[in-house]
């Protein structure tokens, strides 16, 4: 992939670097897929197939970010909120999927609890409005990754889409926030 191709996607050296190593190496695979369907798009005029297999992996990506950025942090503020049938304190990481984060942060008491936290990302301060924009946008990557991820055809516009929640909207990126979160808490400094 070469710097220029990666940077569309605000996938920097820098960025990628912060980034855990698996999420990164799903990152980089998921642009790369990418790049290969959209020259094939051109070449053979390609437009009424699935290209849920180009989608899946940028879901991967972002699920993967979640359970390593957010996950710990949303742990240890919320150990006993409960996904699953599970309290989160009980919860394997790997269980973590989407569903969790969007209906933990869709209650305005969880998105107050971390606006008081005052941690910013990227320079933005993260306040009752940034948890609010996160968490709507989290559940526009929801609907998108089931509509990838299950039985009908995921069209080249829905991965548009799913590109635009992801790295225009900045929802991979935000979720590193899980870190500031962590290094606000007692417990972990």
């Amino acid at each position: 992939m070469s710097p220029e191709q990666a940077d569309a996607f605000g996938l920097t050296e820098q960025a990628l670097k912060e980034m855990d190593p698996a999420v990164a190496q799903y990152a980089i695979w998921s642009v790369k897929l990418y790049m290969m369907f959209f020259l094939l798009r051109k070449r053979y005029q390609i437009e009424n197939i699935d290209f849920s297999c180009c989608g899946i992996l940028f879901c991967k990506t972002m699920e993967l970010q979640l359970q390593t950025c957010l996950f710990p942090a949303l742990k240890h503020h919320f150990p006993t909120f409960k996904y699953n049938r599970k309290t989160l304190e009980h919860l394997p990481e790997n269980q973590a999927m989407v569903g969790l984060y969007t209906s933990l942060l869709q209650e305005e008491a969880h998105r107050s609890h971390l606006a008081d936290l005052h941690v910013s990302w990227n320079g933005e301060s993260c306040d009752q409005h940034w948890w609010y924009t996160y968490h709507t946008d989290l559940v526009e990557f929801k609907k998108l990754r089931n509509q990838c991820c299950h039985k009908e055809a995921f069209s080249w516009p829905a991965v548009r889409e799913l590109l635009k929640v992801l790295f225009r909207k900045g929802e991979l990126g935000k979720t590193a926030v899980g870190h500031s979160l962590l290094a606000q808490s007692p417990a972990f400094n």
